[in-house]
């Protein structure tokens, strides 16, 4: 019987976590008065104003590129970056903004697809060419294998394909041992703050703190506690390069060694609330609880799923997670995130599984395929370690392409269908585009702007030798967003009713008031 009660926290837990918010609160308004307001995630970055970095460009245009130079950046970064860890927190570092915001990581000229730039320009398109990181990494692949365990993968792997240029594994190598070192130096700072530290509780922690990373330098997880440091040392090396935000199916990734350490009484359930607290704190990646099971059958929900949502709302600050919805959802679990939504003001998302599977199954995919997908972005989804989609970072914009089709008509004879056969003409040109950048993004990615950290976590990348771009993965799918689309469908049925049908007002009279942005006009025979 799947136990569902809500976690109760003694004093101790619940002091932690309540101080994690209060601190969460200080450490954004600190960000805000140097940033002002952001319109975008809360991303959990800790600000450090004094942060100076070298570049050491690799192009003679003054960018960095390619795995090996991009690589090297990223082991010094993490090297030369304050430590940061919270006292209250059951898990050590931070990130403290993107490598991006400190070096050119670019794309080098010679290989951007200039000749389609303007048309991008001219309808306000966003191409994805050069998008990074809207894919997500399969949790196990580093929870099996640890820090340690991938760089033997890298060199292993290295060595069975005995590349003619080795920069792609030399750059994955560098990223590991970046990592290594850090952590190193995360276990470092929490056996010294536990020297000075005179609380012993606090000591304590500090120095479970320490151990925990210094077996995880070289070592994958055992407990729940050393897999959500694992998780929270990703979640810094992925929001670190490019700003990565795709987690996993968090509840099935945490699950086993929820279960296990509870067989062994090694953890206890508001234990785990205050691990997986420390987990959103550190930073709200997004990520999945519940689902069905590949074939169907079953309801993924477990006592992790309920520890997750309890976690959220002890900490009450707002993460990215998403409960997905079918037939056979554990009611329990969606009525309690529909009361913690109430009570919090904030909540999961939700990620409906009917549109999610019949919408990939119609693109030829089998059904069983469509239900691992998941939903790991801020709309999209995706199959962790094995689908390199690319969703979120291209915009089809359906708003100019039926502008420059008005501006088309109004030589001639206007009418309805010429306006649609110019919209469909501008809405390929801008289809096109997208496509031919694709093309070039497939090319070009892999020397220039690899996907150093997903590539660690997908299955194929290590062993093939070969970027996500360019065959890493199984799976590479074509993406275009269409936005304006609904507002095109009004514009155009208005134009039909209003023009065409009842003819009270005229083509020229549309013309005139758009011109003029509604600005003092009245069309004559209008309500």
């Amino acid at each position: 019987m799947l136990n569902t009660d809500r976690v109760l926290l003694s004093p101790l837990y619940e002091q932690r976590i309540h101080n994690l918010h209060e601190d969460k609160i200080k450490i954004n308004e600190t960000k805000l008065k140097h940033f002002g307001s952001l319109d975008f995630d809360d991303w959990g970055f800790v600000y450090y104003p004094d942060f100076k970095f070298e570049v050491r460009p690799n192009h003679k245009s003054g960018i960095v590129c390619g795995p090996l130079a991009i690589g090297e950046h990223l082991r010094r970064f993490f090297n030369e970056i304050p430590k940061y860890i919270n006292k209250n927190s059951a898990l050590a570092g931070a990130w403290i903004e993107p490598i991006i915001n400190y070096v050119p990581i670019e794309i080098a000229p010679e290989d951007r697809p200039e000749e389609l730039f303007e048309i991008w320009k001219k309808y306000d398109t966003r191409s994805g060419f050069g998008g990074m990181n809207h894919c997500a990494g399969d949790m196990t692949i580093g929870l099996k294998l640890g820090w340690g365990g991938l760089l033997e993968k890298i060199r292993y792997f290295r060595e069975i394909n005995a590349p003619s240029n080795g920069e792609f594994y030399d750059g994955e190598e560098q990223v590991v041992l970046g990592m290594q070192e850090w952590i190193t130096a995360l276990a470092r700072m929490a056996r010294t703050l536990a020297e000075a530290e005179t609380d012993p509780v606090t000591r304590d922690n500090l120095l479970e703190m320490a151990d925990i990373n210094e077996w995880l330098i070289s070592n994958p997880p055992r407990t729940l506690r050393e897999a959500c440091q694992f998780i929270a040392h990703f979640q810094t090396l992925d929001r670190t390069y490019f700003v990565g935000g795709a987690l996993d199916q968090l509840d099935e990734v945490l699950r086993p060694y929820y279960e296990k350490d509870s067989k062994k009484s090694l953890v206890t359930d508001e234990q785990a609330v205050w691990y997986i607290a420390s987990l959103f704190f550190n930073d709200t990646h997004y990520s999945q609880i519940a689902g069905l099971t590949p074939d169907g059958e079953y309801d993924m929900t477990s006592r992790m799923s309920f520890v997750i949502l309890d976690a959220m709302h002890a900490l009450s600050i707002p993460a990215n997670i998403a409960l997905r919805v079918h037939d056979k959802v554990n009611p329990d679990l969606l009525r309690r995130s529909l009361e913690y939504t109430i009570e919090d003001g904030s909540g999961v998302s939700y990620s409906c599984n009917v549109g999610c599977e019949q919408g990939y199954t119609k693109n030829g995919y089998p059904l069983q395929l469509a239900r691992k997908r998941t939903k790991v972005g801020c709309n999209w989804t995706c199959i962790p370690g094995e689908e390199y989609p690319l969703q979120d970072v291209t915009r089809c914009n359906l708003g100019f392409a039926l502008y420059y089709a008005l501006q088309d008509i109004r030589q001639g004879e206007p009418s309805l269908e010429a306006l649609f056969e110019r919209f469909c003409f501008h809405t390929k040109t801008i289809v096109d585009s997208i496509k031919a950048g694709y093309d070039k993004h497939y090319e070009v990615m892999g020397r220039n702007k690899p996907e150093l950290v997903y590539n660690l976590f997908m299955h194929g990348p290590i062993e093939r030798g070969l970027n996500c771009s360019e065959g890493g993965v199984d799976i590479l799918n074509f993406n275009i967003d269409g936005v304006a689309l609904a507002t095109v469908a009004d514009s155009l049925a208005a134009i039909e009713q209003r023009i065409v049908k009842e003819k009270r007002i005229t083509w020229q009279e549309l013309f005139d008031v758009l011109d003029n942005n509604y600005e003092g006009r009245r069309i004559s025979g209008s309500c």
